[in-house]
């Protein structure tokens, strides 16, 4: 993970990104570390998906995503 830096995002069931954001995890090199965010969604109730990668230094790409469905409550 460069700079342990973790993108964070919740895209909607029509694959619009509702939020958009990133953290930074206490390990960032060649180990796991730990991470907390706070994420706002707006109104929005119901099915979407979190979505954690890494953005590439090289070009920007997205690796080792993560996807984990969820729904939100209201």
């Amino acid at each position: 993970m460069f700079e342990a830096d973790v993108s964070v995002q919740v895209v909607d069931g029509s694959g619009a990104v509702i939020q958009d954001s990133f953290t930074t995890a206490t390990c960032g090199s060649g180990c796991r570390g730990r991470f907390t965010t706070w994420l706002d969604v707006g109104d929005h109730v119901g099915p979407a998906t979190l979505r954690l990668f890494q953005v590439s230094a090289d070009d920007g790409s997205e690796l080792d995503v993560v996807s984990v469905p969820i729904t939100v409550i209201d």
